[in-house]
């Protein structure tokens, strides 16, 4: 089998971002993905609105105690925020929050999931 540069390319861009997810782990971090597809009505606009709100709120919230919001990483199709914890919460717990979060704004068909996989 043959490969072109583009294979090549996507070798590295693909063992780079794993490479970026396990040294985001070894520090702590934590994340929460949400497939959540494109929004097609109005309702699944708002939906995905109040996911962001829910989660931009978390994430003043847990600023206070020094933990933050680290990244958001996505697509038109999927988001997924990333949680460094501190020693007044852990990025798992504020994981657990996110989720809870994301479960209360989801539409029937979003897939909520810790793993950034």
């Amino acid at each position: 089998m043959t490969t072109s540069p583009w294979d090549h390319l996507a070798a590295q861009l693909f063992g780079q971002a794993a490479a970026d997810t396990a040294l985001a782990y070894a520090h702590g971090q934590r994340c929460l993905t949400v497939v959540h597809g494109d929004p097609e009505t109005p309702d699944d606009d708002a939906a995905l609105s109040l996911l962001r709100d829910g989660l931009y709120h978390l994430a003043v919230l847990a600023g206070g105690s020094r933990a933050q919001l680290v990244r958001i990483v996505g697509t038109n199709d999927t988001t997924t925020w990333w949680w460094a914890g501190s020693e007044q919460i852990s990025a798992d717990e504020l994981v657990e929050r996110a989720a809870h979060i994301a479960k209360a704004c989801a539409r029937s068909w979003w897939r909520i999931d810790d793993n950034p996989a």
